[in-house]
């Protein structure tokens, strides 16, 4: 932790430094398909749920950028899994075929 000061506005704030909540995949893990079944577009967070029948959580920054506006329940996607310290996540989320 750090503590930093604006000099223009003299704001004083708390800057953490390393914080991470997650642990990265490991660069043998694989895409896979799945389905959304849930996804809000004004918080930007989402599940899906896997072949297995396991849901993944994923947020719009582990998204394709052009494809989010085309994010909605049902759609097929490609992703990679894996488990965080806060559970089952889902990244490089894309479209399959642009349904």
């Amino acid at each position: 932790m750090m503590i930093s000061m604006d000099h223009r506005t003299g704001f004083q704030g708390i800057i953490f430094l390393n914080r991470r909540y997650e642990t990265l995949p490991d660069k043998n893990n694989k895409s896979e398909l799945g389905k959304i079944i849930w996804y809000d577009k004004w918080k930007k967070i989402g599940f899906l749920e896997r072949i297995s029948g396991e849901h993944a959580f994923f947020h719009e920054t582990a998204c394709i950028a052009e494809e989010l506006e085309l994010l909605e329940p049902g759609k097929t996607v490609e992703y990679v899994y894996f488990t965080s310290k806060r559970g089952s996540r889902a990244i490089n989320v894309r479209l399959v075929n642009n349904q």
